[in-house]
């Protein structure tokens, strides 16, 4: 039998851009987005005047991630 899917495949440009139009709704709607986005910024920055390895450029990126895909659940929820 074979499975006819009544949706049609997206592309990874429409995934990506519904991915980036979260985002910027997040941005603009959540004042706490906002905040932890100015924060990352700064994270990166110091990051990268105190050099640090790639190690510790993976967990702070993995870090930031965390974060910011918490905020999207929580705002997701509200």
């Amino acid at each position: 039998m074979h499975d006819k899917r009544p949706y049609r495949e997206r592309s990874w440009a429409d995934k990506f851009g519904d991915a980036f139009r979260g985002l910027k709704e997040g941005v603009r709607g959540q004042s706490s987005f906002f905040v932890h986005l100015f924060a990352a910024a700064a994270v990166i920055v110091a990051a990268s005047v105190l050099r640090v390895d790639l190690t510790q450029w993976c967990l702070l990126l993995l870090c930031i991630g965390t974060v910011f895909s918490a905020e999207m659940f929580n705002s997701a929820l509200e």
